[in-house]
């Protein structure tokens, strides 16, 4: 779960965009308080990128439909 100021490309190049899981962990400083607010941090990203990220990945990890 990267935070906001991570750079998301690098972490992507890393360890792929599958691995990318969206996390907030607000109240705390290095949370935001709406998670969406992350998309805009993920600006060299697709759509379908994006919503893995935001959706799709922790669906998959639960079982669920991304």
């Amino acid at each position: 779960m990267p935070f906001h100021e991570d750079d998301f490309s690098r972490i992507a190049e890393a360890a792929g965009v599958d691995t990318i899981v969206n996390g907030s962990d607000y109240p705390h400083p290095e949370g935001l308080k709406w998670p969406v607010e992350m998309v805009a941090e993920m600006g060299d990203f697709g759509d379908a990128e994006i919503r893995q990220m935001m959706r799709g990945n922790a669906a998959a990890m639960l079982g669920l439909r991304g």
